[in-house]
Formats: structure tokens, C-alpha cells, sequence
């Protein structure tokens, strides 16, 4: 299935953050947002989706989180993403924990304060 370009992706994507769409928005499989970015190696989208507080490895119903997805899942059709697969990473490291488990699958809030800003890579 042809999904388009990450150009239109993040298109469309910022069209409906416009519209007022939430980045917590899971669907009926698990997938958030950065689960769907980590597919199509989206690095602008997953950048965006840190900078408001989105949860960046939240589980899935089939137990993979963006990261998992982004470095390939040798038995599905999911290709490697190895530059998301590297920014998730670093957007991952440089969160603080308030808690001693930040992981969203873990009862965390989203996105801790909400302002993103433990997820956000700087742009160089």
C-alpha cells in the first residue's frame, strides 16, 4: 500500500494537530502516532510528536514500541528505519524520570508534563 511521502505525511500530520487532534491518540491496535512515524522513518514527524510531549515508547497490542518498529521486526514486513530507529534513541536518553519508571505502557502519564521538553532533540 502506497502510504505517500514523509513530505505529505507530515503534511497531513500537522493539519490535524491544527485541527485541534491529540498526539496521546491511540487506535483500535495499539498504534499511537510515533508507532506510524517509526514506520515510514518519518524523523520530522516523530520530532514533532517529542516537542508535544507524545509518548515515544508506548507498547502496542502486539507488544512493539516505535523503537521496536523502527529497527525492524525481523517476522513482519516492517523495514528498518535505522535513522529513526537513532533519533527515537536519543530523544529516549535524554528524558528525565520523575518517576522511577517513565515508560508510558507503565501507568506514566504521557508525556510527563506535557511541555515535551525532556523529549526534544535539538536541532543543529
Amino acid at each position: 500500500a502506497d502510504h505517500g511521502t514523509n513530505e505529505e505525511a507530515l503534511e497531513a500530520f500537522t493539519f490535524v494537530l491544527e485541527l485541534g487532534g491529540d498526539v496521546h491518540t491511540v487506535n483500535a491496535r495499539g498504534d499511537t502516532a510515533a508507532h506510524g512515524a517509526a514506520t515510514l522513518g518519518a524523523n520530522p514527524i516523530v520530532q514533532m510528536l517529542a516537542e508535544r510531549g507524545a509518548c515515544l515508547d508506548a507498547t502496542n497490542d502486539a507488544g512493539h514500541t516505535p523503537l521496536a518498529i523502527a529497527e525492524g521486526i525481523p517476522q513482519l514486513v516492517f523495514r528498518q528505519q535505522v535513522e529513526t530507529a537513532a533519533l527515537l534513541r536519543r530523544l529516549l536518553e535524554r528524558r528525565t524520570p520523575t518517576s522511577p519508571d517513565r515508560r508510558c505502557g507503565s501507568g506514566a502519564a504521557p508525556g510527563g508534563d506535557g511541555s515535551g521538553a525532556e523529549d526534544q532533540e535539538s536541532t543543529p
